[in-house]
């Protein structure tokens, strides 16, 4: 950069050079065009998929730990199993 200014050189003159030689990355800012979509939409929609996965991770969880409703039988027989335990 010294050296660009010393060779007396304008602030377009000097950001053209760093683009050319270190890409759109190198303006931190770079420029909406079809090769910076990445830098600039690229963090959204990674941030955008994880919260999804997170979403869909959490609700399989959920239905995971869901226990099936008892059948009429084994509702008798843990009620008389509690009764039994009561009377010990």
């Amino acid at each position: 950069m010294r050296e660009q200014i010393a060779a007396g050189r304008t602030d377009p003159e000097i950001r053209d050079y760093f683009v050319s030689r270190y890409g759109d990355y190198a303006l931190l800012k770079p420029k909406l065009g079809l090769g910076t979509w990445a830098l600039w939409f690229g963090p959204f929609l990674l941030l955008f998929a994880a919260g999804g996965a997170v979403i869909i991770w959490v609700n399989r969880r959920q239905v995971q730990k869901a226990e099936p409703d008892l059948s009429r039988v084994e509702q008798e027989q843990l009620s008389k199993a509690l009764d039994n335990r009561d009377k010990v």
